[in-house]
């Protein structure tokens, strides 16, 4: 069984259904495989900084938030790879005068 099952402080489910992510400290998620067949949760070695407060509707962006970035608040923009459950960094930021408790993200059309 992962080690982080047992002491994440919020775990958020993706999209699809196939990996959760176990915050396991104030500024670090780790991101772990749901395999249902085998009834086990499997680390990837995948990490993102902060805490997961949202995923775009395609479930290929994650949005983050690192709690130790306040005034204004910072949010970090992750591509993700369902496929493998990978993340890399873009390096694009939202940032905000106050922090937001719900992060609902939109496709543009």
């Amino acid at each position: 069984m992962l080690e982080a099952c047992g002491y994440a402080t919020w775990e958020t489910p993706d999209p699809s259904g196939r990996y959760v992510f176990f915050q396991v400290s104030p500024d670090n998620t780790l991101i772990a495989k749901i395999e249902l067949a085998q009834q086990k949760v499997v680390e990837t070695g995948n990490y993102v900084n902060g805490f997961v407060v949202g995923f775009s509707p395609d479930d290929v962006l994650v949005y983050t938030q690192d709690q130790q970035v306040l005034n204004p608040s910072t949010y970090s923009i992750y591509v993700f790879d369902p496929a493998t459950g990978g993340v890399t960094y873009t390096g694009g930021q939202i940032e905000a005068q106050t922090e937001v408790r719900q992060f609902v993200p939109a496709l543009r059309r």
